[in-house]
């Protein structure tokens, strides 16, 4: 890799060998193969098979690790039974940061901890998240979960497990790029939150656990689920392109846009917007893809800077992917980046322990029980 594109160790928090997807990087890379060519050229397996092992795999292997992730993907009754017991309005994080956390505890090699035993937890879990967030959302809306197909075809088995029913090439093909696009996002919380669990030699369940846990906080912003909300209120607001626009000019977040303060670009929305793009061709129906351009369009004035997620709301739009299921998905599918990232911090051996500074009350006087009235004003 060319030094001019690396992050400075001695500035970065943490150094990796995984990914480079920094705003300041005019392509994102995986393992240095540049994503415009892995969306372009590869299938989700095989960037899985990347981040994981660093290298890209030979037919034999890849044909190997495919059926890998085939025999691995059905998930134990007793998970489909849990998903039947969570309330109607549970959060759909919340059920798949439980199932991650109960696939690693029902794991045959879950007290094992080595190398080799931890890539294949890491591959089962890949395999099943995806069976997992279908499952849930069948179960919660009273439909019988789908099991995964038992031909190799990571996205067409998510589809078929969603619908019921085998879903066409073009919606393979750019849900595929979408997960090869998402599977890793390098230097945000769900990825740190992955590397400071498994600096400790926690296993790799426990670190996906963590880093789904991070994607439910507000500052998230919802991501694609709230592109898709922003993007359905857009378009049946019938004032949209009559002087009002759909984005504010204030400094509030908007769905699918970072912020101006935020001073940078996605470098993933252009790469959503090709395939935003493409889909609606295939189709025949581009009107999503359109919408989203024109409130683009209307946010340059504002200053307002387009998202990965604006995009590819339109995507999920246009196939039909309940909004509910957007986070959780895209959630499951980053499982090989956090994966990646775990186990490239377990082999440093090196916890993660940032200094905190305290900035708290000193040199306080303690009082005894009888003498204290009410809450103290540094307790207010």
């Amino acid at each position: 890799m060319d030094s001019s594109r690396r992050h400075d160790s001695h500035e970065a928090a943490v150094a990796t060998s995984v990914c480079s997807v920094g705003p300041d990087e005019t392509e994102p890379t995986y393992r240095g193969y540049g994503l415009n060519a892995l969306v372009d050229c590869s299938t989700y397996e095989e960037v899985v098979y990347l981040l994981l092992y660093g290298r890209l795999p030979g037919a034999a292997e890849f044909e190997l690790f495919k059926a890998e992730l085939t025999a691995a993907a059905d998930l134990p009754a007793e998970l489909i039974e849990l998903f039947r017991t969570f309330p109607q309005h549970a959060h759909p994080l919340d059920v798949l940061r439980t199932a991650a956390a109960y696939l690693g505890a029902v794991d045959p090699e879950a007290a094992v901890d080595d190398a080799r035993a931890e890539m294949r937890k890491a591959v089962r879990m890949i395999a099943k998240l995806p069976a997992a967030v279908a499952a849930s959302f069948r179960v919660t809306h009273h439909l019988e979960p789908v099991r995964p197909l038992r031909q190799p075809g990571y996205t067409r088995s998510f589809l078929t497990q969603i619908s019921g029913y085998a879903p066409d090439d073009d919606a393979v093909q750019v849900l595929d790029a979408v997960f090869i696009a998402s599977a890793e996002a390098e230097q945000d919380a769900s990825s740190y939150s992955a590397r400071v669990t498994a600096s400790s030699r926690a296993d790799v369940s426990s670190a996906v656990t963590a880093a789904i846990g991070s994607l439910k906080g507000s500052l998230n912003r919802d991501g694609i689920g709230a592109a898709m909300r922003h993007l359905q209120a857009s378009r049946e607001s019938p004032h949209l392109g009559e002087g009002r626009s759909a984005v504010s000019g204030g400094a509030e977040p908007v769905p699918g846009f970072l912020l101006p303060r935020e001073g940078y670009n996605d470098p993933k929305a252009q790469i959503m917007k090709r395939l935003s793009r493409r889909l609606g061709q295939r189709i025949g129906d581009s009107g999503w893809h359109r919408l989203c351009e024109r409130i683009e369009e209307e946010a340059e004035g504002n200053g307002f800077r387009p998202a990965a997620s604006l995009y590819a709301g339109a995507i999920f739009l246009m196939l039909l992917i309940p909004e509910t299921l957007a986070v959780p998905l895209i959630a499951a599918v980053r499982a090989a980046g956090w994966a990646a990232h775990s186990m490239e911090q377990r082999s440093l051996c090196s916890a993660i322990n940032p200094p905190f500074s305290y900035c708290g009350p000193d040199r306080l006087e303690y009082l005894p029980l009888s003498q204290r009235n009410g809450r103290s004003k540094t307790a207010a």
